[in-house]
């Protein structure tokens, strides 16, 4: 009888290690396609953002009351970059902005050693983020200077537009955190309904994406 009791423990240890292994395996499995995959990751991204972080955190650009909020995720390293705000920004500013129907907000790509260390794209980052809390007149512009120049020459510009570098530190933390763990995609559009019903726009979208995405929101709204 105690035999076949201890055999029956046993087997109940073996069985309650196995059941531990395989959840342990499982966390491990969706935290590498959290990680790694750039889709589920970017899905994941889209229920974040609908958290309403960005609105919370961050100054934005345009009418704070506008029905529509779009984020625009900018990494400083990418060739490209000034050409988008040429582009895709600026005339984004001038058709939704300025017409009150969209507030814009920044996110950045960074990395958590490049806040530490005070370089690289945090210098950029940064400056924009001081710059539009500053002064939100020609904000677009002074990125895209950002964009074409070398963080060496940061100070310049900021002088130039009679500011001093501000501490954005904790928001772009936050920036730092989601490239890591969301791999988001630069340049990217994220275009919503507060921060609800979002569609991401990748890379260089025409003029009449831009358009069809945000008065299908519009529609949904009754305007």
């Amino acid at each position: 009888m105690k035999r076949v009791v201890f055999l029956l423990v046993l087997i109940g240890i073996g069985i309650l290690a196995a059941a531990v292994l395989t959840y342990s395996l499982q966390g491990e499995i969706e935290r590498n396609v959290l990680l790694h995959d750039g889709t589920d990751a970017q899905e994941l991204y889209k229920f974040y953002v609908q958290g309403d972080l960005y609105l919370q955190q961050r100054v934005s650009l345009g009418d704070p009351n506008a029905p529509l909020t779009a984020v625009a995720i900018i990494d400083f390293d990418n060739t490209g970059t000034a050409e988008y705000f040429k582009e895709i920004i600026e005339p984004f500013e001038e058709t939704y902005l300025k017409t009150g129907q969209v507030q814009l907000t920044y996110a950045f790509i960074l990395s958590e050693e490049e806040i530490t260390e005070k370089r690289g794209r945090f210098i950029k980052a940064e400056a924009g983020l001081c710059y539009i809390r500053s002064a939100q007149v020609n904000a677009t512009a002074f990125l895209r200077a950002l964009s074409e120049t070398s963080s060496e020459n940061v100070p310049t510009l900021l002088s130039e537009a009679n500011l001093t570098m501000c501490n954005e530190q904790d928001t772009l933390r936050i920036d730092a955190y989601e490239s890591t763990v969301f791999r988001i995609v630069a340049p990217s559009l994220i275009i919503g309904i507060g921060a609800d019903d979002t569609t991401t726009l990748y890379g260089y979208p025409s003029v009449n994406q831009i358009h069809t995405t945000i008065r299908n929101k519009q529609v949904k709204l009754g305007i």
